[in-house]
């Protein structure tokens, strides 16, 4: 159940993160009193996080969904559509990310079907098997073959294809190449590029295979570890020319049953070895269908407008976002060690902002009262494939951006760590006193000047909007399948609300503002990678999962796969090691990283850039 707490909050630490806005130091104006209801932020809560939302991955049924309940909400809560002609959505399309490419989605198709003479078993996608990123779309049907590794390396007298015929054949190798108990590739300097994914799957065309079937060994999973299916993650790599598919290991040792084989004694018999045990499998018949979407995504903003009450600033806007949507089954972005294939629910990230926002407005239109500006609601989409809702938004504005002068973005408000402060912000008097006197009775406030690049409000103060990022800074359960609306504390969620809500209000009724803003920013330093979340060797090191086109790290020759392993001085066993080794930089510095490339051990050396994220 979820943490519900007594009325008296102790002291937390929870950041607001606030870029360059200054405020009049007379701020006296209408007090609205709180209507934030804990029952209201639980029931959205529920039903965003619920499992017919499947995560609310842009651009799906489920993150449909959630548009359509904001929306209803909204229009609930008597807020007006927005545009012309009026809608409460602002459709947009997207083709890539801040990493490249788009990684695929899963078509309705997706299927094995096995046959012998005892049995047929069909097997379902993202339970039993998964197709890789780079395999071709189309149906096979035929025999198998095992192939060991499904390596030919020449010039070490190693090839797995030796002595078998697969044309014609589907063909089941290992994932990865021959390694010794302690480590050390047993065919080192010649099978790095032979052992690589795709070259595989090349060498099994060459030889006349129709279709790839890859399963993992027990060196890089062990016996008793639970075996994860690889994410269907980003990739900037076409699709290769043979359907490719990982298959758990229990179930390929049920095709090995009749055989009186085994998976773990055909590894050591290779590695011990290093000589093929490839063989067909005498019965076995497999139907293998991929089915995968590589397309644009179509999505939505939600957009609701309050029109303020005073004639003089009515057209002065106040701009309050949330994202609301998440990494669906955790295909891309997810830092769950059980791998993709779970609903990610998102409950703190992020629909606690959505649903701390929705109170917002109810509160808002509830309190007798409008604020004297006018406010203007956006839940952006498209934020985990690089804050595409928010970027369309600017480049699309429904209200003039001129006419913006502060936009406030509300993330991750479900969990407030006493001691996790990720950024924070130093503030002009009159919006720090504003806020410290609401929050003074229950929450300690810290600030720091800074922007970030990985948070919606970036896109705004890009186009020189003041920003203002309230957070309750929790990351227990970031992206992972364990993100879930009874693990949140409402007590706290309400809290942050409750300090939004006035903040808001009181800011969208001061009776004047300066002209004066202020533009200069720093923050921690921009590497440009995404961490690898599904990593079966996590504290030894941090693994690159993608690297940002145009980055810092792209430039300095960091890759995919690459494990940074130290930072200047400090070993990066984990990603918080790496994250606090940047955060002790500054804008445009050396930075020694140490890295593992296969079996080399490489040192970079770079320029640091200007925003706030890895």
């Amino acid at each position: 159940m979820p943490t519900l707490r007594p009325k008296t909050v102790p002291v937390r630490l929870i950041g607001i993160f606030v870029s360059c806005f200054v405020l009049s130091m007379d701020f006296a104006s209408a007090q609205f009193a709180s209507p934030i209801s804990v029952d209201n932020l639980i029931k959205h809560m529920r039903y965003l996080t619920s499992p017919e939302l499947t995560g609310r991955a842009s651009g799906t049924p489920g993150g449909e969904k959630a548009a359509e309940y904001i929306a209803k909400t909204l229009a609930e809560s008597r807020l007006s559509p927005v545009g012309e002609p009026p809608s409460f959505f602002q459709s947009f399309t997207y083709n890539s990310n801040q990493y490249g490419a788009l990684p695929p989605r899963l078509g309705e198709k997706n299927k094995i079907l096995i046959s012998s003479k005892k049995a047929k078993v069909e097997y379902k996608v993202l339970q039993d098997f998964l197709p890789f990123y780079f395999s071709a779309d189309g149906h096979v049907a035929g025999p198998v073959v095992f192939v060991g590794y499904g390596i030919s390396a020449p010039p070490a007298n190693y090839d797995d294809y030796q002595g078998v015929d697969v044309k014609g054949k589907l063909v089941l190798m290992f994932k990865h190449e021959p390694m010794r108990r302690m480590g050390g590739n047993q065919i080192r300097y010649h099978h790095l590029l032979a052992a690589s994914l795709t070259a595989k799957v090349e060498n099994a065309q060459a030889h006349g295979a129709r279709g790839v079937l890859m399963v993992h060994d027990y060196n890089y999973h062990s016996e008793g570890e639970r075996d994860t299916l690889q994410a269907l993650t980003t990739t900037n790599e076409k699709a290769l020319n043979l359907p490719v598919v990982q298959v758990k290991r229990e179930i390929v040792n049920d095709w090995l049953r009749p055989t009186g084989k085994h998976l773990l004694g055909l590894q050591r018999q290779i590695t011990t070895t290093l000589k093929p045990a490839s063989f067909a499998f005498d019965e076995l018949q497999l139907d293998l269908t991929v089915d995968l979407k590589r397309e644009p995504i179509t999505t939505r903003n939600v957009v609701a407008w309050l029109e303020g009450s005073d004639p003089q600033l009515q057209n002065e806007i106040i701009i309050l976002g949330a994202h609301y949507d998440h990494i669906g089954y955790g295909f891309q972005h997810s830092t769950d060690s059980r791998g993709p294939g779970l609903i990610h629910p998102g409950a703190n990230d992020n629909a606690s902002g959505v649903a701390a926002l929705l109170e917002i407005a109810r509160g808002l239109t509830e309190a007798g009262r409008r604020p004297k500006r006018s406010l203007l609601f956006l839940f952006f989409s498209g934020h985990e494939d690089g804050l595409q809702g928010a970027k369309n938004y600017v480049e699309h504005p429904l209200r003039p951006l001129l006419k913006a002068i502060l936009m406030v973005n509300i993330a991750q408000v479900g969990i407030v760590e006493g001691n996790m402060l990720l950024y924070h912000a130093l503030v002009p008097n009159g919006i720090s006193k504003i806020i410290s006197q609401i929050a003074s009775q229950s929450l300690r406030l810290n600030f720091r000047e800074e922007t970030t690049q990985n948070a919606d409000h970036a896109a705004f103060f890009e186009k020189r909007v003041p920003t203002l990022w309230i957070t309750g800074a929790g990351q227990r359960y970031y992206h992972t399948a364990d993100d879930s609306w009874d693990h949140l504390n409402y007590d706290d969620m309400a809290e942050l609300t409750r300090i939004s809500f006035e903040a808001v209000s009181q800011l969208a009724s001061l009776n004047s503002l300066p002209a004066e803003s202020i533009f200069s920013v720093k923050g921690p330093v921009f590497l440009g990678i995404q961490p690898a979340g599904n990593d079966p060797s996590s504290g030894t090191g941090v693994l690159v999962g993608a690297v940002q086109i145009n980055s810092p790290a792209a430039s300095s020759g960091i890759l995919m796969g690459d494990r940074i392993i130290q930072c200047d001085n400090l070993a990066t066993r984990k990603i918080e090691d790496l994250k606090k080794c940047l955060h002790q930089k500054g804008p445009r510095e050396t930075i020694h990283i140490k890295l593992i490339r296969g079996s080399q051990v490489i040192d970079i050396f770079f320029s640091t850039g200007e925003a706030s994220y890895l």
